[in-house]
């Protein structure tokens, strides 16, 4: 999935041309995201221009200096959206599995997120609340507006309601029903 939703959200940056697309049945996630260049362009389409292009070191055959330096640079805008916590520039250039898929994941529901709108599905405007008005809705978190998407769901089967979307979901049977 992770590789799916990079490659999707990506594919039209030209300096990913050569990284891109990643196999998603590998490894490849891995070698094409231990620079920091991947990282630094899922950035910046969660929170357009939050790395300045113009700073990032760009090449096909760059030393380690520079890709620390484009490492620091995607760390540093990284720890204002999502939880790092012992993981740095390091553990991407050592390719360490789990530690570069929990970065990987975290951006990835982030990119994920920022599709819910009701700009963009406009029939969400189902999943007001007795008595709410659009504009309410339109004040919601994409992640709120996911839980009572959800909600809608899993009433229309008769379960009980979620709260958040980490330990209300963790043995999956939520997610069953809402995909039935």
């Amino acid at each position: 999935m992770i590789a799916r939703t990079i490659n999707r959200n990506c594919k039209d940056d030209a300096l990913l041309a050569e990284r891109l697309p990643i196999n998603p049945d590998g490894d490849d996630l891995f070698h094409a995201c231990s620079d920091g260049m991947v990282m630094i362009h899922m950035l910046n389409h969660i929170q357009p221009d939050s790395i300045d292009m113009r700073t990032v070191n760009t090449g096909s055959t760059l030393n380690v200096y520079k890709v620390r330096e484009n490492l620091a640079q995607a760390f540093a805008v990284a720890k204002t959206l999502i939880k790092v916590v012992a993981i740095d520039g390091q553990t991407f250039l050592d390719k360490t599995p789990h530690l570069m898929l929990g970065i990987l994941w975290q951006l990835v529901r982030l990119l994920s997120m920022k599709s819910i709108s009701l700009s963009d599905c406009p029939e969400l405007y189902r999943l007001l609340n007795d008595g709410e008005d659009l504009a309410a809705l339109l004040k919601l978190k994409a992640e709120d507006i996911l839980i009572r998407w959800m909600n809608f769901h899993l009433s229309a089967a008769g379960q009980e309601k979620i709260t958040n979307l980490g330990n209300d979901l963790k043995d999956s049977r939520k997610l069953i029903y809402v995909l039935n």
